[in-house]
């Protein structure tokens, strides 16, 4: 047995004894986080768990002028039309 089939087998074993649980990963500047929980609610057909993994992404100006602030909502909208 090659240790790609043993790694396989550790990882089959593994996902076997738990429950996946999609997390929630959302940008506080696009939505609130109650947009982004019935967001989560409609693509996965449940609500998010109590437990359940929250990544909150922040959208910072990294330029020199923008000495690493976070954008306002609308400059996160104007960032990502172009």
């Amino acid at each position: 047995m090659n240790l790609k089939s043993r790694i396989e087998g550790l990882e089959a074993k593994m996902n076997a004894n738990k429950k996946h649980v999609p997390g929630l990963v959302y940008w506080p500047q696009g939505e609130s986080f109650e947009e982004a929980r019935e967001r989560y609610r409609r693509q996965h057909g449940f609500d998010l768990p109590p437990d359940g993994h929250v990544v909150q992404l922040v959208a910072v100006d990294s330029s020199r002028g923008g000495n690493n602030r976070e954008l306002s909502p609308q400059e996160f909208k104007e960032a990502c039309a172009g």
